[in-house]
Parts: C-alpha cells; sequence; structure tokens
C-alpha cells in the first residue's frame, strides 16, 4: 500500500476496500454511535479517530488479524470492551487503564490503543506483554491504528502468497 501522497480517508478507503475483496474470513456488522459512546464511557477512554472509523465501518473483523470492536457480531472474545475490561482486572499484570486492548498477538499478548498519548486524534499502537510486570513500558508498534491495520493487512497479503 502505498501512502505517502494519501490522505488518511484515502488510506482507510483502500485498506476497507482490501479488507472485502481479499479477505475470506467474515468482517463484523457496522457499531453505531451510540455503541461507540457508551464504550469509550465505560471504559474511560477516547477512541482514536483511525479506530471509530473502523467501528463505524466495520465493527470487529477476523482478517487480517481478530480485531476487537462493537456492534451486532461482537461478543466475549472479539468484544473490546469486554477484552479489555477482562485484561484489566482479572489477568495478571493487569492492564494498565489506558490501553485498549483491539487484538491477540496468539501467545497471551495484545496489541492496544495507548490513548494516554492522544495527538491529533489519533494515538499509537502498543504491545501489551502479560510475561511483564504491571509497569512496564508496551513496546511501540504503530503510530496509528491505522498504520498498524495496514501493516498487518500487507503482511498478511504476503504470508498468503506464500
Amino acid at each position: 500500500m502505498e501512502r505517502n501522497h494519501m490522505s488518511k480517508a484515502e488510506r482507510f478507503l483502500l485498506a476497507s476496500d482490501l479488507m472485502r475483496r481479499v479477505g475470506e474470513e467474515p468482517l463484523g456488522g457496522a457499531a453505531s454511535e451510540s455503541e461507540i459512546s457508551a464504550a469509550e464511557s465505560e471504559l474511560r477512554v477516547r477512541f482514536p479517530e483511525s479506530y471509530v472509523v473502523f467501528l463505524r465501518e466495520f465493527g470487529t473483523a477476523s482478517w487480517p488479524d481478530y480485531i476487537y470492536g462493537l456492534g451486532p457480531t461482537a461478543q466475549g472474545g472479539t468484544d473490546v470492551i469486554y477484552m479489555t475490561t477482562s485484561e484489566r482486572s482479572n489477568m495478571y499484570p493487569p492492564m494498565s487503564r489506558y490501553l485498549v486492548a483491539v487484538s491477540p498477538d496468539g501467545w497471551g499478548n495484545h496489541y492496544c490503543l495507548d490513548t494516554a498519548v492522544m495527538s491529533d486524534s489519533e494515538c499509537p499502537v502498543v504491545m501489551w506483554d502479560h510475561e511483564q510486570l504491571p509497569d512496564q513500558v508496551p513496546e511501540l508498534v504503530a503510530q496509528t491504528f491505522l498504520d498498524w491495520l495496514e501493516a498487518r493487512i500487507n503482511r498478511r497479503i504476503r504470508s498468503d502468497a506464500n
């Protein structure tokens, strides 16, 4: 995906088109504005703009990876509220209150939105490592959710081609 000269909206349009055309896995159903607002309130965070666009468009996804979200297909293991709340209160180490789990890595860790570092309506995606101490500084993975999503799409397309 060439993104140097594309707007954020154009980049998301390209990413969503690829998710629909290339992804063989089902995509969720769109989340409503009231669901998004209620989730932000319950988790006590503000979601970054690119994640909100994803929620409005797809709700959840299982391609290119499992992406937690909201909407009619979000339940239990795909629901961003359930997964984040569970990681904050039922797991050790507890996830920091400003992190929002958006995708599992398959090994018990989570890609998270770091809502404590919001800039221009976006925040970085970091890796929360369940084997580290509670005061860990999560590893930076991408500058924005959209950057992370594009990287996951590109990785999945390369992997599926091999």
